[in-house]
């Protein structure tokens, strides 16, 4: 059942044509919360990657209050280089539709285009 829900969740993260994707503000990772069910780009530094059975999470904080960044597993394969690597410690901003999954507040992203490093911070 929870594969179910996942799935279900999942399909509201799909954003339009990549070109698009400029036409959404950026919002920092901390001001998520006030854009439930929005398209938006989330900025911020990857403090770390949680490996779950659903994805793959970019974490922004160690506080579970703030929006993560989440690669559902089908799409693991996408990303070629790995998340820590690709990500950890870099100023990132990723597109998508903030949403709720259980407890947590998530952004999904289903291939790396919807992932920029805007800085190189390590």
């Amino acid at each position: 059942m929870r594969w179910l829900t996942v799935a279900v969740v999942l399909l509201a993260f799909l954003v339009g044509p990549l070109g698009a994707q400029d036409k959404y503000p950026t919002v920092n990772y901390k001001k998520a919360e006030a854009h439930m069910g929005e398209i938006v780009w989330i900025q911020g530094t990857v403090l770390k990657v949680i490996k779950e059975s659903e994805g793959t999470y970019l974490c922004f904080s160690n506080n579970e209050k703030y929006v993560r960044v989440l690669v559902p597993t089908e799409h693991v394969a996408n990303f070629e280089g790995g998340f820590k690597h690709r990500y950890v410690g870099k100023k990132v901003k990723a597109v998508g539709k903030v949403s709720k999954f259980g407890s947590h507040l998530i952004l999904g992203v289903n291939e790396p285009e919807r992932i920029k490093v805007v800085e190189e911070t390590t």
